[in-house]
């Protein structure tokens, strides 16, 4: 019995790395390589560039009602760079998590001013 819980909680591990690994190929769909490393960049005026392109894509996402690619982003940044050992990596997340916020807002400005 033991034996088939382990089992059964590989499988579910298995299942949520291949949902985690689909999700990332579809952000590396919507954010170029550069943008990516970009956040991660000792410069502040680099990171700050790489998450305003990142506040673009999450508008564009929104007006698409792509809500799935836009939760995959911030899963990504928030596991990849907000939880990074690297300090500057860990910067820009909370810079490009700042600039999804205000993404999500001008998408969601527009769309009311749009409808009324």
């Amino acid at each position: 019995e033991r034996r088939a819980d382990w089992q059964h909680n590989d499988e579910e591990d298995e299942q949520a790395r291949q949902n985690k690994e689909n999700l990332r190929r579809s952000i590396q769909q919507s954010i170029s390589a550069a943008v990516l490393v970009s956040l991660a960049h000792k410069r502040y005026e680099r990171r700050r560039l790489a998450a305003m392109e990142i506040e673009k894509v999450v508008r564009n996402l929104v007006y698409g009602r792509d809500l799935e690619r836009v939760m995959a982003m911030l899963l990504l940044l928030s596991d990849d760079y907000v939880r990074s050992t690297n300090e500057d990596a860990r910067k820009g997340g909370v810079v490009a998590l700042a600039a999804c916020a205000i993404g999500l807002k001008k998408a969601h400005e527009i769309r009311d001013a749009s409808s009324k």
